[in-house]
């Protein structure tokens, strides 16, 4: 029997196709399981590769967590190991919204696989960590961001904890890519025993990462 991927998990909604995988060339279809699109079903047959589409994931809010949020949609891309997309809603996005964090996103976890997160444009979205935490930290493979503002993340490492506390607005490994994005106002304060504890208060990576920025401000950090 051929099962498909719940839309929804985590109260994180999906919505049209993004990203493509190839099943197992030994796949096989039980009889009465799969319907064209006039409803008519397929016999039982032996496939030789399957393509399933994966929809982006879509942030339908400005909520700090639940149903549509940012949150939410971070915690559902970790949930396999598929590279994800996650969008913005462009009918509620279409003016300037603020997401205002109450506390630390999820990590993107490298068992989630890839994740792009490609925004609204940075005059309509800005992720806000209110100065009392980091806005994105992440262990992806491969992340890939785009269109929002990220201020006022804070990596507070003044306990002096070794190789921990860099990188206010992102902390990340892998391979990042910033394209038309916005860093400002976050900052990292730490002490000075250690090399990387309060330092990089915009962005801070991780022993082998891999950092590309085009057509981004980087200013007003600390």
């Amino acid at each position: 029997m051929c099962s498909q991927r719940s839309s929804r998990i985590g109260a994180a909604k999906r919505t049209g196709s993004s990203l493509a995988r190839l099943a197992s060339p030994s796949s096989k279809v039980q009889a009465n399981q799969v319907a064209d699109i006039d409803g008519n079903f397929v016999p039982a047959l032996q496939i030789g590769s399957v393509i399933v589409l994966i929809p982006p994931i879509v942030v339908v809010n400005a909520d700090d967590s639940g149903d549509g949020s940012l949150r939410s949609a971070i915690a559902l891309a970790n949930s396999t190991a598929d590279n994800d997309v996650i969008v913005f809603d462009p009918g509620f996005f279409n003016t300037h919204q603020d997401i205002n964090l109450l506390s630390a996103l999820p990590t993107i976890t490298a068992n989630g696989g890839g994740l792009t997160i490609t925004g609204p444009g940075v005059a309509n979205l800005t992720v806000n960590g209110g100065d009392a935490f980091r806005v994105l930290d992440s262990n992806a493979p491969k992340l890939n961001l785009s269109g929002f503002t990220v201020t006022g993340g804070l990596a507070d490492g003044s306990a002096g904890i070794p190789n921990g506390e860099f990188g206010g607005g992102l902390r990340a490994g892998g391979v990042v890519t910033l394209d038309n994005m916005v860093f400002t106002e976050n900052r990292a304060v730490g002490s000075a025993l250690y090399f990387d504890v309060g330092a990089g208060g915009a962005i801070g990576m991780k022993n082998g990462g891999a950092l590309m920025v085009r057509n981004s401000t980087i200013d007003g950090n600390f």
